[in-house]
């Protein structure tokens, strides 16, 4: 069976800075997925987010996060189909870490797709030169084999060694069932 895990980190704009003394949790989905575990599985996952803040990354109105997991076969999970549920919300501080797919998708012959999109919005004049988010992704998965392009991009982020660390931690320990994989982030 070949396998395909397909990664992307799409339109990471940069960063907002947290506020000052602020530690918000992550947004977190499809880590540790038992369903996604077993042979011809698979699972897609998408985080999208809309930060709403001022230059200096007080937010302005609430972040809107809306999440969308999608479980199934992995045929139709990589055809785009699949058993999709979606869960909007709204943060009240800007969301600056995602953390996803981690753990899932090993069963053999499955798939994966993880993407995340970050929309900031500024309102006024930023403060400073955002900080460019960062990237710890594809560590202990399979991202080589017959028909792989053997590579995960973009690079991870020299210095970021966890997924706590990241702005975006995502397929570490994943898709790691198959004989073929495909790695793309974009």
């Amino acid at each position: 069976m070949a396998f395909a895990a397909t990664l992307f980190a799409e339109a990471l704009i940069g960063q907002v800075p947290p506020p000052a003394g602020a530690a918000a949790a992550p947004a977190a989905q499809c880590n540790g997925d038992t369903a996604s575990n077993v042979g011809g599985q698979g699972i897609s996952c998408t985080v999208t987010i809309d930060n709403f803040a001022t230059g200096t990354g007080t937010a302005t109105a609430p972040s809107m996060v809306t999440m969308v997991r999608c479980v199934g076969a992995a045929g139709p999970i990589g055809a785009g189909a699949g058993t999709c549920t979606t869960a909007p919300s709204t943060w009240a501080e800007p969301v600056a870490q995602v953390a996803q797919c981690n753990g899932s998708g090993n069963g053999g012959g499955g798939v994966v797709t993880c993407r995340v999109v970050v929309n900031n919005h500024f309102s006024g004049a930023q403060v400073g030169v955002p900080t460019p988010a960062t990237v710890y992704q594809c560590i202990g998965s399979e991202i080589t084999g017959s028909g792989a392009p053997g590579s995960c991009s973009p690079a991870n982020t020299p210095g970021i060694s966890s997924v706590g660390a990241a702005t975006v931690g995502q397929c570490n320990g994943s898709g790691n069932g198959g004989r073929a994989s495909r790695s793309f982030a974009r």
